[in-house]
C-alpha cells in the first residue's frame, strides 16, 4: 500500500510517484532480517553514531559533589535489601537503584541487571499491576541498550543496498524483538533516521516526535490499538516509510486513547471537517477520521497497514 499525501480540507489520494526513496534507490523497503547487515564503523564514519556525552544536557549550576547523596541512597538501598520478601521492598529497591545510577554513577546502567530482575519478579508476584512493572522494565532495558557506544553499535545495521553510498544509506537502529512496552531516552537517539521497533509490545509511541530526522519507521507486530496511539507521527515531517502491519488497529470497540485527538464530528473542529468533503470514490471518510487526522500532514511514499482490523476493502480503496 502506498500513500502519498493527505490534507485536512479535502482529502486527495494520488497515485504514487515513482521517485526513489532517499538512500534506497527505487526499490520498496523490506524489513526482513536478510536485508540488513551489522554496521561496522570505520574512521571515516566515526561520527555517524554520536558519542552519548555529546547528547547529554548539562546544567552549569549543577553541583559536582554527590558524595552526601550517594551515602544517603546507599544507606536506603541496604535497608530495603532486607525487605526483599515483600513487593513494596522489591519496588522501592528497584527505584533506589535506578536513582543511584542516574545521580552518582558514570555508567547509568550499573545496576540495570538487578533492576530488570526485580521488575520481572514483581510482574510474577503482582499480576494486577503487571503492566506498570512491564513498562518500568522496558524503560530500564531501553536505557541499558543505548547506554554505551559498544552496546548501541550492536543494534546498528545497514540496509543491504550495495549501490548506495554511506552518506545516503542511513544507519538502521534495530530494537526489534525486545518485548518493549514503553519507550524513553529519546534525547540519545536524535541522530537516528531509520528505526525498527517491530515485534515488541508497544501500545503507544509517545515521545517519538523528538526524533525529527526519522525517515523510515517499522512498528509492525506490536499492540497498537488505534491511530490515536500514533499521535506522535503527526510531528515527524521527514517520515517517508511507515510499517504498521499486524497491530490491533480497529480491533477494539472502546478506544481509551480517543481523547488524544478530536473527532471530526465535534463542534470544536468547526467547518473544516465538512461531511461533504469527507467522501471519496463514494466512501465516507468519517469512519476513518482518526487515520486521516494522524496521517494527513505526512508525505509518505510507503505505508503498510495489512494485518489490522481497519484494513478492510474500503480503507484500502481510499488509501491505496
Amino acid at each position: 500500500m502506498v500513500l502519498t499525501s493527505l490534507y485536512l480540507e479535502i482529502v486527495h489520494v494520488q497515485p504514487a510517484k515513482k521517485e526513489p526513496v532517499d538512500g534506497f534507490g527505487s526499490e520498496k523497503i523490506s524489513w526482513r532480517d536478510e536485508n540488513f547487515y551489522i554496521y561496522e564503523p570505520d574512521s571515516l564514519e566515526s561520527d555517524l553514531v554520536l558519542p552519548l556525552d555529546h547528547l547529554s544536557i548539562k546544567n552549569e549550576h549543577e553541583l559536582s559533589d554527590f558524595s552526601w547523596q550517594e551515602k544517603i541512597i546507599d544507606e536506603e538501598i541496604s535497608n530495603f535489601r532486607e525487605l526483599l520478601d515483600c513487593k513494596i521492598g522489591k519496588l522501592t529497591l528497584a527505584r533506589l537503584l535506578t536513582a543511584r545510577d542516574a545521580l552518582v554513577s558514570s555508567d547509568k546502567s550499573v545496576h540495570s541487571e538487578e533492576v530488570l530482575r526485580l521488575y520481572s519478579e514483581l510482574m510474577r508476584l503482582d499480576p494486577p499491576h503487571s503492566q506498570f512493572y512491564k513498562d518500568e522494565h522496558s524503560l530500564i532495558l531501553f536505557e541499558k541498550v543505548i547506554s554505551g557506544r559498544e552496546s548501541l553499535l550492536s543494534y546498528c545495521f545497514r540496509y543491504r543496498n550495495l549501490t548506495s553510498s554511506s552518506s545516503s544509506n542511513p544507519i538502521c537502529l534495530r530494537l526489534n524483538g525486545l518485548s518493549l512496552s514503553r519507550l524513553g531516552s529519546f534525547e540519545k537517539l536524535l541522530w537516528v533516521q531509520m528505526l525498527d521497533l517491530s515485534h515488541n509490545e508497544l501500545r503507544s509511541i509517545e515521545g517519538l516526535e523528538a526524533m525529527q530526522l526519522l525517515s523510515h519507521l517499522n512498528l509492525s507486530k506490536n499492540k497498537l490499538g488505534s491511530f490515536t496511539s500514533l499521535e506522535s507521527l503527526r510531528h515527524l515531517k521527514s517520515l517517508k516509510v511507515l510499517d504498521l502491519s499486524y497491530n490491533e488497529i480497529g480491533a477494539h470497540s472502546v478506544d481509551t486513547t480517543r481523547y488524544l485527538c478530536s473527532s471530526p464530528l465535534c463542534h470544536s473542529i468547526g467547518s473544516e471537517w465538512d461531511g461533504s468533503e469527507l467522501v471519496t470514490d463514494g466512501v465516507s471518510l468519517v469512519s476513518y477520521w482518526e487515520a486521516f487526522f494522524i496521517l494527513k500532514g505526512l508525505k509518505l511514499t510507503q505505508l503498510d497497514i495489512t494485518g489490522n482490523a481497519i484494513a478492510d476493502e474500503k480503507f484500502t480503496g481510499i488509501s491505496g
